[in-house]
């Protein structure tokens, strides 16, 4: 069968033309939505999940299906696997992004929908998790461990934590580390 999504996605192509681009290829089924909600999108989901060999998913773009770029990685290549194919069509083009040759288009589709998803900043700017808080008892044996004299680096690892976290929690000075 051949499947089409049309939907209301800001940015995007208004879904009057998403429609007459996707009935252009004789569609069997036509799924629109208006704005995506969250029981739109997980209804979408459940019919991308139960396609089988030999079916067609038409799409004007990636950002229709409302996934990060992670998850639209294993919604193809489950349809790599069991044998959908995916076709991006427009006013005059249509591309196969998944089937025969189409593996590195779908890199590239892949790595151009990363580079424009503003809804999250780039990994290196993503700020650290909070402190990792411990455990009274943790806290209790990092403090042991530091009065002892084993170094704060190594209790560091033991509790996954940098020396500077490690010393914020259990209190102490990142110089006298230094020193000693």
């Amino acid at each position: 069968m051949r499947y089409a999504i049309v939907r209301r996605i800001e940015g995007e192509a208004p879904p009057a033309a998403q429609r007459r681009w996707v009935q252009i290829h004789g569609c069997d089924v036509i799924v629109e939505q208006g704005e995506p909600n969250r029981e739109d999108q997980r209804a979408l989901r459940n019919l991308l999940g139960r396609l089988r060999a030999d079916d067609e998913v038409l799409i004007s773009s990636l950002e229709l299906l409302q996934m990060s770029t992670g998850e639209l990685a294993v919604l193809l290549r489950r349809f790599f696997e069991v044998g959908v194919s995916l076709k991006l069509v427009g006013a005059s083009t249509v591309i196969n992004v998944v089937g025969a040759g189409g593996t590195p288009r779908m890199l590239s589709l892949l790595a151009d929908h990363e580079t424009r998803r503003p809804s999250r900043p780039p990994t290196s700017q993503r700020s650290r998790a909070n402190l990792k808080s411990l455990s009274r008892y943790q806290l209790d044996y990092a403090a042991a461990l530091r009065r002892q004299g084993h170094p704060i680096r190594t209790i560091g690892l033991l509790f996954q934590m940098t020396p500077n976290e490690l010393l914020q929690l259990i209190g102490g000075d990142p110089l006298d580390e230094a020193e000693a």
